[in-house]
């Protein structure tokens, strides 16, 4: 990662960097305000419904989540631009809204998306960056 770089996290990298003990490296970037919610729901599922992860593990983590709002730009809907502008973007991309979301958040603060979503990838459209999340881990 060069001096600089500005990225928006989608949940999938928040959660990667969080069960990987990595979660400093989402320090200064930005992540969608949803995307907390998204991210917990994930932790919940790993632990409540797949057994993955203990409750005293997700726990810990949904506190890690809790602490890292201090450490990075939070990005509202406003921020990127409206919910008919990410609603218009689902449709433009066949992505689901959420991740729809994501996509026009990078287009709008042109940060570079990163994400372990191959779908997101794969349907973005050419004029949004997106890296995957080896981009941040050192």
């Amino acid at each position: 990662m060069s001096e600089g770089d500005e990225f928006l996290l989608d949940a999938s990298a928040v959660v990667k960097l969080l069960l990987d003990g990595e979660d400093d490296q989402a320090f200064g970037h930005a992540v969608l305000e949803l995307g907390f919610f998204e991210v917990a729901n994930t932790l919940y599922r790993i632990a409540a419904h797949e057994q993955r992860l203990s409750r005293d593990d997700a726990d810990l983590l949904v506190e890690q989540l809790a602490d890292l709002r201090n450490e990075i730009e939070l990005l509202s809907l406003q921020d990127v631009g409206g919910i008919a502008r990410v609603y218009e973007t689902a449709w433009n991309t066949s992505l689901t809204v959420y991740d729809a979301g994501h996509v026009a958040a990078a287009t709008s603060t042109k940060r570079t998306l990163v994400t372990t979503d191959s779908g997101i990838h794969d349907h973005a459209p050419p004029d949004v960056a997106v890296d995957d999340i080896d981009v941040l881990i050192e």
